[in-house]
């Protein structure tokens, strides 16, 4: 049913609503709601767009031509609820009208409307702690309100709000009490959106199966009551789950059923964004017939759309597909032009990666000069991005660190007031006042009582900080290793322009050197200590690392090693990295002259005060002066000075060096 409001039916709901006014307050109330009921259908009917219009119209009218405080109030929420995904500016100038009038209405539930709504914009706007307040605010003037439903929406509001704070606790919570709400009034939309955000909720506890199942439910209600949009959304929603979790074939046929829906009901967006995840499935089905088609359709679809950033991304994937096969050239004729149109995109991360599929593109063309360029522009915009984190990372801990000092000042203030409050009570116990003296008594502990829930609480807030802290100093070291990943590339694609054999020789080092620290970084983000490195892990992989710079297999050079179960702080495993990569590095250049085979030690032990570094390989063995020549070198006795260690080298059937290290620490 579409349901239209014409002027003139605005004006004899007006004359309508002025007379029962004038008989009573409950007649009052009972026109209120119908009036508000009516607008309400006004702005949210799906009707046309021009219905919509002649709603909105009417809207306006009524704020014309109505006096009537409470009437035009409710015009003015449900205006800014019109507009709140439209125009987010007006739906906030509409409720900013609506709050200058809101202490004039008698109605509890129209004062409730107006928190609703403050919440879900504030929700809108990504104001977590604001969404959360005003919701309650409005859950509390509904405490006797017999509109379950309203009450059940609220709930949503507020399950939501605590969503986008990562309080998963809280926001199932208030989803479930939302659910068991729509249950209990038979509500199918309140339970449909109670069942969505649980399911999201499972989704990022990473409870899969529970969440497919909650997606599925709300999926079957959404059917049987004919909304085919709501349902295909709940079917993407279960198909990324699946894609999420590696299992593909589970996710294809749910991305063919939303895309099927999707152009029965005339969605291109979902139609788009399933076929764009269903080609990337395909890609990690490597299927790329099938990969190459669904993106080409998705592409197409967003570009009739004129989404910029959806067509940037997608062409993105395309091009990784290109690259995964390498057809190079390919991808540089989509990404060339896709980079170029994203210079107005202000999402850095979309442009980082075309640029950095650019770079890995012309070098496998080996076009070195053009790899370099993107190379070089992916490394500054990984420096943007990490810059702006911790810029707002640091702006954030300043303005927690001066709320706290704040509350820390005013619980100062009140403890010298209860600790005069104790002096006064001995004051008045020894002039015989013992009953007031008891009342302070126990209004103290109270106080006490209550400053110990505060504390706990901030506890909490404090511990919610330090694991954001951790988050931030993880991604740090990522974007760490990744910059030196991107050094060690364009030292390699140098060294593929480079023809002198001592630059080459020298470039060579340079990446192995950039590799063992880019190490330490992926060491510390991959695990749950952010300062410390395991030993035995790292040197192995450093091993590794130096025999596929220098093209060697195992076969013909072996590294063996023998480390302790040592954890040691990131101060101390840098120069010893380093050394460690000089020592292997020089076996690995004259231990083995013209290709003979042979074997290299690295031992870690720690002793009663020190620790005890060997490298020593079964080569042709180097002088004391051989091996105190070159850059190498001096690096090895400049590092070694920084962990205050002794240097011993023997050259009895192969090369042995020895390091003594006294100025180390463990994590």
């Amino acid at each position: 049913m579409v349901f239209m409001i014409s002027s003139t039916v605005s004006k004899v709901i007006l004359r309508i609503f002025k007379v029962y006014c004038d008989n009573s307050l409950g007649t009052y109330n009972r026109m209120t709601s119908l009036i508000f009921s009516l607008l309400a259908v006004i702005a949210v009917s799906h009707t046309a767009h021009a219905q919509l219009s002649k709603g909105v119209d009417s809207l306006k009218l009524v704020l014309s031509e109505s006096q009537n405080d409470s009437l035009r109030i409710s015009a003015l929420i449900e205006l800014s609820n019109y507009f709140k995904e439209r125009q987010i500016d007006t739906s906030e100038y509409y409720l900013l009208e609506a709050s200058r009038l809101i202490d004039t209405t008698l109605i509890s539930e129209q004062v409730a409307q107006y928190y609703y709504t403050r919440s879900k914009l504030d929700f809108k706007k990504s104001l977590g702690d604001k969404a959360i307040l005003n919701g309650l605010k409005a859950l509390n003037l509904l405490e006797d309100s017999e509109n379950q439903s309203l009450v059940g929406d609220v709930n949503i509001a507020i399950s939501k709000a605590y969503f986008i704070k990562r309080d998963y606790d809280e926001a199932h919570k208030y989803g479930l009490i939302a659910q068991n709400i729509g249950i209990e009034i038979k509500d199918s939309f309140l339970l449909t959106g109670s069942l969505d955000i649980r399911a999201n909720i499972m989704r990022m506890l990473k409870s899969w199966d529970e969440s497919i199942d909650l997606f599925n439910q709300a999926a079957e209600i959404n059917k049987a009551m004919g909304r085919e949009g709501s349902a295909a959304r709940n079917l993407a929603n279960i198909a990324t789950v699946y894609s999420i979790t590696k299992k593909y074939e589970k996710s294809k046929p749910y991305f063919k059923e939303v895309i099927d829906i999707a152009e029965r009901i005339d969605d291109p967006f979902l139609e788009a964004f399933s076929l764009g995840n269903l080609g990337m499935n395909y890609v990690e089905l490597n299927q790329v017939d099938s990969a190459e088609m669904f993106l080409q359709r998705a592409l197409e679809k967003y570009a009739k759309m004129n989404n910029q950033y959806r067509v940037l991304r997608t062409t993105s994937q395309l091009s990784r597909l290109y690259m995964g096969q390498n057809e190079f050239n390919r991808a540089i004729d989509v990404l060339e032009p896709a980079y170029q149109s994203a210079q107005g995109v202000t999402d850095l991360k979309l442009i980082d990666d075309l640029a950095f599929n650019l770079g890995d593109s012309y070098e496998g063309i080996r076009d070195y000069k053009n790899a370099l360029k993107y190379h070089r522009i992916h490394m500054e915009l990984q420096d943007s991005m990490l810059n702006n984190q911790v810029t707002q990372a640091v702006s954030e801990a300043e303005a927690k660190y001066e709320t706290e000092k704040k509350e820390a000042e005013i619980e100062r203030l009140n403890l010298e007031d209860d600790l005069n409050q104790v002096r006064l009570s001995r004051q008045r116990l020894a002039l015989g006042g013992t009953t007031v003296g008891l009342g302070l008594l126990s209004f103290l502990l109270y106080r006490l009582f209550g400053q110990k829930r505060q504390i706990e609480s901030q506890n909490e807030v404090i511990s919610t900080a330090l694991t954001e802290k951790e988050t931030l100093l993880k991604e740090i070291h990522h974007r760490v290793k990744n910059n030196m990943q991107v050094i060690s590339s364009l030292l390699r694609i140098q060294s593929n322009q480079t023809q002198d054999a001592g630059a080459l020789e020298a470039l060579k080092e340079g990446q192995s050197r950039v590799q063992s620290m880019s190490l330490i970084h992926q060491d510390l983000y991959q695990h749950d200590n952010l300062t410390g490195i395991y030993m035995p892990d790292y040197i192995e992989k450093l091993g590794q690392s130096l025999l596929q710079t220098y093209q060697l297999s195992p076969d013909q050079v072996h590294i063996s090693t023998d480390i302790d179960e040592l954890t040691l702080d990131v101060d101390t495993v840098v120069p010893l990295g380093l050394i460690i990569n000089e020592l292997v590095t020089n076996s690995l250049k004259y231990a083995f002259p013209d290709g003979r085979s042979g074997d290299i030690r690295v031992t870690l032990a720690e002793a009663a005060d020190h620790l005890q570094l060997v490298v020593s390989d079964d080569g042709v063995g180097m002088s004391t002066e051989e091996i105190s020549e070159g850059y190498g070198s001096g690096l090895i006795r400049a590092f070694a000075q920084k962990l205050d260690a002794d240097i011993e080298i023997e050259s009895i059937d192969g090369t042995t060096v020895s390091l003594s290290i006294r100025d180390y620490h463990q994590a």
